[in-house]
């Protein structure tokens, strides 16, 4: 009974964090500061203007991306053997993914403090000092990237496991899509959009797909062909 209660706990845990996260995720571009034309120091003055709508966009996207991430890779446990080692080499690339984002909302979260220094000059100073490492930043995009590889890879490993259709892995393949080619804002909202949408297919069948599978014998057809490698 206890084992069955932790399971369910757990299980609510995993479809919570899949629509929470990318919740926070669409909720984090309500604070995102519209940069304007004039180069790093009108987007540097126009921070310091709200320095505070800078550090709850870091805080909620940063708490965004991690609970997504790790929702995401958490959601693995119901895979069985078809499509298990898809899905645990991206649940991997999701907890890898989170260290790209705890960095740059660290980065972001740090950025608010030197705008709301009364010394403008020197905020801005350290802010291009901060910036003016391209090995760091390099790294945090590389991170980023894994991170999305990690989510396409756990979708496909519940795909294999006909846990689900193919069309999360549609969307969430879009949302990526529409990052890299969307101008400005619309480029992170439409993803984190289409992220939160694919999470709500995902909670919405993965329930009624498992306790399908969990009610069959062993030895039906069809627990064999979600079990075969």
């Amino acid at each position: 009974m206890t084992t069955t209660t932790t399971l369910a706990t757990r299980w609510r845990l995993i479809l919570t964090g899949l629509i929470l996260g990318p919740a926070l995720l669409v909720t984090s571009n309500a604070f995102i500061i519209p940069e304007p034309p004039g180069g790093m120091r009108a987007a540097f003055d126009a921070m310091a203007a709200q320095p505070w709508m800078l550090l709850l966009e870091s805080i909620v996207e940063g708490l965004g991306f991690a609970i997504s991430l790790a929702a995401f890779a958490a959601v693995t446990w119901v895979v069985r053997a078809r499509g298990g080692a898809v899905a645990t080499i991206g649940a991997i690339f999701c907890l890898l993914g989170v260290l790209g984002f705890a960095w740059s909302a660290g980065g972001g979260i740090f950025l608010s403090v030197l705008a709301g220094m009364p010394d403008q000059d020197a905020g801005f100073a350290a802010a291009q000092a901060m910036n003016a490492d391209p090995l760091s930043g390099a790294l945090i995009m590389a991170l980023m990237f894994v991170a999305e590889a990690g989510i396409c890879l756990v979708v496909i490993g519940l795909l294999r496991a006909r846990l689900i259709s193919f069309w999360p892995l549609v969307l969430v393949v879009a949302g990526i899509v529409a990052d890299m080619v969307l101008p400005g804002v619309w480029s992170g909202l439409a993803a984190d959009v289409l992220l939160l949408a694919a999470a709500v297919w995902l909670v919405v069948r993965l329930p009624k797909a498992r306790a399908y599978f969990l009610s069959l014998p062993s030895t039906s057809p069809e627990s064999a062909a979600m079990n075969a490698s």
